[in-house]
Parts: structure tokens; C-alpha cells; sequence
């Protein structure tokens, strides 16, 4: 584009336009068309401005960039060969944090200095790595999956890991775990990733028998759903629709509860992030 003249520039900026998305992916503008939204909901509101749109390209260069430029974690070539497994292995491979959300959730795991983490809802031990990346050496991360069999193959993987002595692995389902714990068994960072009709009995158990520390953060995956709970929350969807009725109840849920405050993240596919007021 240096040989294009200025006006030649724009115009070809003008025709490309389209084809020129944001790198992260939003949820709701992914997934729901502009033409269906009720009129009461602003496209600014989820979408990014129409300048960044035309300016940044939704490439695997600048995907593979992002991602180099960002801090390795230790067991990144096994995260890269669980990656992989997975993806030859198990069918539902799509409920994988992408990898940049994996070292996000490992940066914020590193930055509020937690020691003690927990994770509901393992799969095949991506996120769980990821987390366990984050720790310091005397921190501890326990993961629970009701699965035997993704959590047995997620073992393997903990085994080879630098962290492997860190890491506890339980095969029992969410709530039934953390009803195993004493009341102020507290855990500085806790990620929900699991049963999506169940986030509201998560969120209530920890808070009502003290589990997140009171300088914690508690973070939700997959809070808007494909687009879908915004799309429900808007009326533009059926009411059938059973997992965003779900979340789109928690959401509002959250946000109304004195006991915390919230940020909800339009990024991959939906991320909540709680704290104690």
C-alpha cells in the first residue's frame, strides 16, 4: 500500500472493510445478526468502534503475533501437545479455553498473588495447566471434573508438567466437592467453568460458606454464551433456549447481589470476573 497514493489508500481501506474483524472475538456480534437487534440495544454496547473494526485484521499472523507477545508460560510446549491430543482425541475439543484466555487466566492468577486456586470443571486440563503456570512454587491448584475419563486423561498431561507436584486432580462433581469442604476453606482465585445451569448454586455456595478469600476473584467462563444471553436478555431469542436462560438469570443475578461486584468481559466467550465488596 506505500505506492497508493492517500485517496487510493482509503478507498482500498473503504472496499476491505468488511473483511477486516477484531482478533478477539465478541460474542454477541459474532453470533447475532446487526439487522436482528431490538431497537433498545445499542450496537455500541457490544461491538468495537467502526475505526478499530477497519483497522485490525482477523489473521492467524496476527493471532500466532498476539500470542508470541505475550509472556511464555512454563509448560508451554505441553499445553501445545495437550492442545493437540485433544483435538484428535476427544469430540467436543471446541470446550478448550482458547490459548490466549488460558494465559490471561495464568497472568491473573500470578497477579493477585493467589496461593490457593481452584477450578470446577477440568475437561482434558488445559485451563488447569494454565492456572498451575500461574502459581508461585508454595501455591496449590485443586481441579474437579465429574468425568473419569477427561480427567483421567488430563492426568497424564499433570504428570509431565513442572507443576506436577501442585497439582490435585478430583473426579467428583462440583458442588459435591466443594460440600466436601469445611466452612472458610478459602481459595484466593476460584474458575467455574462446568455445568452452566449450576453457575448460580456455585456462586451462592462459595459466597454463603466463605470459600473465596476476601481480597479473592472468583471467574465464570462462557457467560454470554455464543451471543445467546445477550440475545435472550434482548428478546431475541426463543425462550427454549435453555442454557442462555440459565446464564442470562445468573448474570442478572450477579448483578444485583449487595455481596459482590462484578465485570463482565466481552472476550472469547464471555468472561465474569466477582469479587467480595
Amino acid at each position: 500500500m506505500n505506492a497508493m497514493t492517500m485517496k487510493q489508500q482509503k478507498e482500498y481501506r473503504k472496499q476491505q472493510a468488511t473483511r477486516w474483524m477484531p482478533p478477539i472475538p465478541n460474542a454477541l456480534s459474532k453470533h447475532v445478526s446487526k439487522r436482528s437487534r431490538a431497537r433498545n440495544l445499542h450496537a455500541r454496547h457490544f461491538t468495537i468502534s467502526r475505526s478499530l473494526n477497519k483497522s485490525i485484521d482477523d489473521t492467524e499472523l496476527q493471532n500466532r503475533y498476539v500470542y508470541d507477545q505475550s509472556s511464555a508460560l512454563t509448560d508451554d510446549e505441553l499445553l501445545r501437545k495437550l492442545r493437540e491430543e485433544t483435538t484428535r482425541t476427544w469430540p467436543k475439543a471446541e470446550q478448550l479455553v482458547d490459548e490466549m484466555q488460558g494465559k490471561l487466566l495464568s497472568f491473573l492468577v500470578q497477579t493477585t498473588q493467589a496461593q490457593r486456586v481452584l477450578e470446577i470443571g477440568c475437561f482434558t486440563g488445559y485451563s488447569a495447566l494454565c492456572l498451575a503456570n500461574g502459581l508461585a512454587f508454595d501455591g496449590f491448584l485443586v481441579t474437579c471434573d465429574i468425568d473419569a475419563a477427561t480427567m483421567q486423561f488430563a492426568q497424564t498431561f499433570f504428570d509431565q508438567s513442572l507443576r506436577a507436584s501442585q497439582i490435585t486432580a478430583v473426579n467428583q462433581d462440583g458442588l459435591e466437592y466443594l460440600s466436601s469442604l469445611p466452612d472458610q476453606h478459602q481459595f484466593d482465585f476460584i474458575f467455574v467453568d462446568a455445568n452452566k445451569h449450576k453457575y448460580r448454586a456455585y456462586y451462592d455456595f462459595i459466597l454463603e460458606h466463605n470459600l473465596l478469600h476476601p481480597s479473592g476473584l472468583l471467574v465464570f467462563d462462557n457467560t454470554l454464551f455464543r451471543g445467546r444471553v445477550a440475545a435472550f436478555a434482548g428478546g431475541l431469542s426463543s425462550n427454549k433456549e435453555r442454557i442462555a436462560r440459565s446464564l442470562a438469570e445468573f448474570n442478572s443475578y450477579v448483578t444485583q447481589d449487595p455481596r459482590t461486584s462484578q465485570v463482565v468481559m466481552p472476550l472469547w466467550d464471555g468472561l465474569t470476573l466477582v469479587r467480595l465488596k
